[in-house]
């Protein structure tokens, strides 16, 4: 009698093990971060953020997203203060900052709105997979202080990564603009 309930306990103990191993196994691979297709990407992307410009600074900040070739892309800087004019640029994948921006199609940011004024720019198409820089720039010319804030707010039709803000507060590469 002694033998089998040994036998049982060791059953016992063999089946719990065998079930806990599978339960595990399962609660692992479901979690990855690879199957999950609705963490890998999103389609709106919004943040809070300021300029603190030094005298005679057109000072920009800089975000890098991976969007996808085709992707119809929105972006609108908006709740502007400190009497800040907005200037944009958006960089195709490889290209630097100062270089051609797709929203001009030369070297000049894009400004079109006045002080303290919404900039908005609707379906820009990624013309190719790959990570883009976003530059947020205020202008010191026509702004008026040194300082200013603003929401960023991006939207695609189809899923993106939001990699990093790489810049905070640089002067710009880019001294000129324009409104095509």
């Amino acid at each position: 009698m002694k033998h089998l309930k040994q036998k049982s306990i060791t059953l016992k103990t063999i089946l719990i093990n065998t079930f806990l191993v599978i339960i595990i196994s399962l609660f692992t691979f479901s979690c990855s971060k690879n199957d999950d297709p609705v963490s890998r990407g999103i389609t709106l992307y919004e943040t809070n953020a300021s300029w603190m410009c030094l005298i005679n600074e057109s000072c920009q900040d800089v975000y890098e997203f991976e969007f996808e070739a085709g992707s119809k892309i929105s972006i609108t800087i908006q709740e502007v203060t400190g009497n800040s004019l907005v200037r944009l640029a958006v960089y195709a994948p490889n290209v630097n900052l100062g270089s051609t921006n797709l929203l001009t199609g030369n070297t000049n940011d894009l400004a079109c709105s006045g002080r303290n004024e919404t900039a908005s720019i609707p379906n820009l198409i990624a013309p190719s997979s790959g990570i883009y820089k976003i530059a947020i720039t205020r202008d010191w010319g026509t702004s008026i202080g040194n300082n200013g804030t603003y929401k960023l707010v991006l939207f695609a039709d189809t899923e993106f990564e939001f990699i990093e803000k790489t810049i905070d507060d640089i002067d710009s590469l880019t001294s000129d603009f324009s409104c095509p």
